[in-house]
């Protein structure tokens, strides 16, 4: 791999098959997303093999679970109706099955994950986020509407 800038380290990890599918961008260290470091960058890339027979696609749409949290007395109030629009609109002419969970809550987005027996390609969620104690946490609701945060804990 050549690396352009030599200021960024470059991570190659040589895994089996079984680990390609694993999110190498959620690397954590227990403290931080080690791909949110602004003062170490870091980006992990998938290499596929040049042997096309080893690399296995998925023979259907790609398919897009889209999420949206807004609970309520958080503003701005989300205008995700219309994002959900904009992302049909800009995939229109694509393969793309797009499921939408409603609940807006950790746990129905839960529940629509383990339901599917396929895998989702991208799971996009918009919502607020903020610092609570020092620490980043996403606002979510629960299952009144009602603001919930999460954090990694």
């Amino acid at each position: 791999m050549i690396n352009t800038d030599p200021f960024i380290p470059v991570l190659q990890i040589k895994v089996s098959e079984e680990l390609t599918d694993i999110a190498w961008e959620l690397l954590h260290n227990d403290k931080d997303f080690l791909c949110a470091n602004q003062n170490k960058p870091f980006t992990p890339l998938r290499l596929i093999s040049e042997d096309s027979q080893k690399v296995k696609t998925a023979q259907r749409p790609l398919r897009l679970l889209f999420m949206a949290s807004s609970p309520e007395d958080v503003a701005p109030v989300l205008a995700f109706e219309k994002e959900e629009a904009l992302i049909l609109n800009a995939t229109r002419k694509s393969n793309l099955e797009l499921i939408v969970e409603e609940s807006g809550s950790l746990n129905g987005l839960a529940e629509r994950v383990l339901a599917n027996s396929e895998c989702f390609d991208v799971v996009h969620i918009t919502g607020h986020a903020d610092i609570k104690d020092g620490k980043p946490v996403f606002l979510l609701e629960d299952d009144f509407k009602q603001l919930k945060l999460y954090n990694r804990e």
